[in-house]
C-alpha cells in the first residue's frame, strides 16, 4: 500500500513557534508536510510500537531521513492508571535539544491524553511555562481540533514525569 491507500485523520495544533501537538489516528504523519513545516523532531506516543512501524511505510521513514527529522515512539496506551515514568522521561530529554534548536511535533493516537501530556511536560522542562501556565496553552491548541484533556492527565502523566525530573536534576546537582 502506499500513502494514498490511507485515509489520513491527522490533527495538528501549534502551541508555540518550536512546538505542535496533535494526534494520527490510521497514519503517523506526512514527512513532506512535517518538513514544510520546519519539523525537526517527532515525539509518537502511539501504543504499539510494532503497529506504528507498519504504519510508517518504508518510503516514509526514508524521507524521514532524508528530509533529516528524527523520530522516535513511546509504545504506551492510554490509562490513568498507568503513570508516565523512566521511558517518558528519556524520550522528553532525547526530544528537549530539538524543541530548543526549533519545531518539533508531540502526537498519540487521538491527540487529547498522552501526546498533549507530554508537550505540557516540555514546555515545563524547558523553562519555558509553569504547569498551569503549560496546561492552558496545550489546551488551548488542542481545542482547535475538538481535542479536550481528561483530567487523570496532570495527575497520572504530567505529574509523574516532572517528580522524575526534578529528582534527577536534584541527583545532578548534589554530586
Amino acid at each position: 500500500a502506499n500513502n494514498n491507500d490511507w485515509e489520513i485523520n491527522m490533527h495538528i495544533s501549534q502551541v508555540t513557534n518550536r512546538l505542535y501537538v496533535g494526534g494520527c489516528c490510521g497514519h503517523l504523519e506526512s514527512v513532506d508536510d512535517l518538513h514544510r513545516m520546519g519539523i525537526l523532531a517527532v515525539l509518537s506516543m502511539l501504543p504499539v510500537e510494532e503497529v506504528c512501524g507498519q504504519m510508517m511505510q518504508s518510503d516514509e521513514r526514508d524521507r524521514c531521513g532524508y528530509w533529516q527529522i528524527a523520530w522516535r515512539n513511546v509504545a504506551r496506551g492510554d490509562a490513568a492508571d498507568h503513570p508516565f515514568g523512566e521511558i517518558e522521561l528519556r524520550a522528553l530529554e532525547w526530544l528537549l535539544p530539538y524543541y530548543q534548536r526549533g519545531p518539533v511535533f508531540v502526537h498519540c493516537a487521538g491527540g487529547n491524553n498522552r501526546g498533549p501530556s507530554t508537550a505540557v511536560a516540555l514546555l515545563i522542562m524547558s523553562g519555558e511555562l509553569t504547569v498551569d501556565a503549560a496546561i492552558f496553552h496545550v489546551g488551548h491548541a488542542i481545542a482547535r481540533y475538538g481535542g479536550h484533556m481528561q483530567d487523570y492527565c496532570r495527575s497520572s502523566y504530567i505529574d509523574p514525569v516532572l517528580a522524575l525530573w526534578q529528582t534527577q536534576i536534584g541527583d545532578r546537582n548534589a554530586r
